[in-house]
């Protein structure tokens, strides 16, 4: 994911919009997290239920969780992701999956080719 996806220009251009933090789930290193709770990744990646790695959380200014994906996903998908909580899209689609089809077909109504495999 940070050897290609994150240097893309969309994608840099989409994270513009967020506080971004690296945080290695199997560190003891310590941290605040989203809410102001001081505790380590180790214990905060246990209690926010990561599962899988690489996974994306997106926070609200006030701490909560409002979406996340979990695994590897391609560029289009991340930068999808992430103009679904920048935009505040989760508001009123709650299927993820339909945000990204209605984005892919905008898309494609304005001529640009959509390619989920790169």
């Amino acid at each position: 994911m940070h050897g290609d996806t994150l240097k893309r220009k969309p994608l840099q251009q989409a994270m513009a919009y967020f506080d971004v933090a690296l945080v290695d789930i199997w560190s003891n290193d310590p941290l605040i997290t989203p809410d102001g709770k001081r505790t380590t990744a180790r214990n905060w990646a246990k209690q926010m239920n990561v599962q899988f790695t690489p996974s994306l959380l997106f926070f609200d200014s006030t701490g909560s969780e409002t979406f996340r994906t979990e695994a590897y996903l391609r560029a289009f998908h991340v930068e999808s992701a992430m103009l679904y909580v920048s935009s505040g899209a989760y508001n009123s689609e709650p299927e993820f999956q339909r945000f990204v089809q209605g984005r892919a077909d905008q898309l494609h109504e304005q001529g640009i080719e959509v390619d989920l495999w790169k």
